[in-house]
């Protein structure tokens, strides 16, 4: 199982009152995001063992055994409350520090078929990867209603559909462009982590990242992309 370093209080992090003394025997609750179902963190990056639920902080304010927090892929929330259960704090909707993780669906498509129904619900339609017979697919051409996906025309007979998502919150950012012939600078609504972590489709065919670069807010390409073209650029 793949855990993740928490940003809350995950490695050597010591824990305060709200009028900054030491919050000797504090309690850090953790619950699966948005609820009060208890969730598993670990101590260490084999995520072999669970720590206490709530983690009771030692006489220094700090996690105990190890003084490191493990987190899955689900997204979480963080209560903290002093020895007397007096709530100092909460995060919610706390996600891994560690790369997006994904579910992979497969499906075969009969020609007729427009519903398929995914074992999760994905976090929202932005974050979806849709691919039919290899070609990545706009998100105009399908729409997803909590965990099933809507395709506007049925994909062919004998077609490999493969949809990936991931089922938690991720910061992932949609931004849709068309082209006209000459342009080849794009303003994304927000500068992406870096170039790495984003993914260019036009016309559903996916760009190699020596064919664009990303410079803050400015994607740039090499060559302006086609007249009409249709430009979709997700990243995180």
């Amino acid at each position: 199982m793949a855990v993740f370093l928490s940003p809350v209080g995950g490695v050597a992090a010591q824990f305060f009152t709200n009028t900054g003394s030491v919050l000797t025997g504090g309690k850090l609750y953790t619950y699966a995001a948005g609820t009060t179902s208890p969730q598993t963190t670990y101590t260490t990056y084999r995520g072999n063992i669970a720590r206490t639920n709530p983690i009771v902080l030692d006489s220094a304010g700090r996690v105990p055994d190890g003084g490191e927090i493990w987190i899955t892929a689900n997204a979480y929330k963080f209560v903290l409350k002093d020895s007397n259960n007096v709530l100092i704090a909460t995060w919610d909707n706390i996600n891994n520090s560690g790369p997006v993780v994904f579910t992979i669906d497969d499906f075969t498509g009969n020609g007729t078929q427009i519903d398929f129904t995914l074992t999760a619900a994905p976090y929202n339609e932005n974050v979806t990867f849709v691919y039919v017979n290899g070609v990545y697919q706009n998100k105009n051409t399908y729409s997803i209603s909590e965990n099933t996906l809507t395709f506007s025309a049925a994909p062919p007979s004998n077609s490999s559909i493969e949809v990936m998502y991931p089922p938690t919150a991720q910061d992932i950012t949609l931004n849709d462009f068309t082209g006209d012939g000459t342009t080849v600078a794009f303003t994304m609504s927000v500068a992406p982590f870096n170039e790495t972590s984003t993914f260019v489709f036009i016309n559903g065919v996916y760009q190699q990242k020596n064919t664009y670069t990303v410079v803050g807010t400015t994607l740039t390409f090499a060559t302006a992309p086609p007249f009409t073209s249709k430009i979709e650029v997700v990243f995180t």
